[in-house]
């Protein structure tokens, strides 16, 4: 439930309240290197360096939607919100047995317990067209399906760390799909961030965990 439905909900929620998409994103890239330092006692200084790296790349890439003035405090708390929800899900499903196919069904439904509970207090409005069912359908089946029992099967079989810290190819993988769907051009701060999170990432894959003595 926190892995599914309390970040989805601080994360929505602290977007309606006016925290831009950049500096959330800003906000949720430190995951990684939260998980680095909870889970791993003795770390690498490589390994802290790449996620920083990459965390450098994520900042570039989002940087035009960064607001970093006047940010509103209950937006700020919803962000910091999403930012435990995921690292404390991801902690405790690394230490889930269960197949994911197993464990999903049952997330989803408490997920949708705990949206039903906002329900009375969110308007909901909703006009019936072709890119609302081609949402609908990426949403529910690529996304809430597909991508999540892959992260699952990533995070039981992978390294926690370098798992989470495959998040920093959203915004660039974003900014790709932006380009060859909707013809928008890749700003070259864009480009740069991507390269510098490839780098990042190569060298948190690059460099062994230390074993805890």
């Amino acid at each position: 439930m926190l892995l599914i439905g309390s970040y989805s909900i601080c994360y929505i929620l602290a977007l309606d309240h006016e925290v831009t998409p950049g500096t959330l994103a800003t906000l949720l890239g430190v995951q990684p290197i939260l998980t680095l330092f909870i889970t791993e006692r003795r770390y690498s200084i490589q390994r802290l360096a790449g996620l920083g790296l990459a965390l450098t790349g994520l900042i570039l890439i989002v940087y035009q939607n960064l607001g970093l003035s006047q940010l509103p405090i209950t937006g700020v708390l919803f962000a910091l919100g999403a930012l435990t929800a995921i690292t404390t899900g991801s902690l405790l499903q690394k230490g889930e047995k269960q197949s994911p196919l197993a464990v999903l069904p049952l997330q989803y439904a408490m997920t949708l317990l705990l949206c039903l509970l906002f329900v009375p207090y969110q308007p909901i409005e909703a006009t019936p067209s072709k890119q609302l069912f081609i949402a609908l359908f990426w949403l529910a089946v690529v996304i809430s399906i597909l991508a999540t029992l892959l992260m699952y099967k990533l995070i039981q079989a992978g390294n926690l760390v370098n798992v989470t810290s495959l998040f920093y190819l959203v915004p660039g993988v974003t900014a790709i799909m932006d380009y060859l769907f909707l013809g928008n051009a890749l700003p070259l701060l864009s480009l740069i961030g991507m390269l510098v999170i490839l780098c990042g990432l190569t060298l948190v894959f690059k460099t062994r965990p230390l074993q805890s003595t």
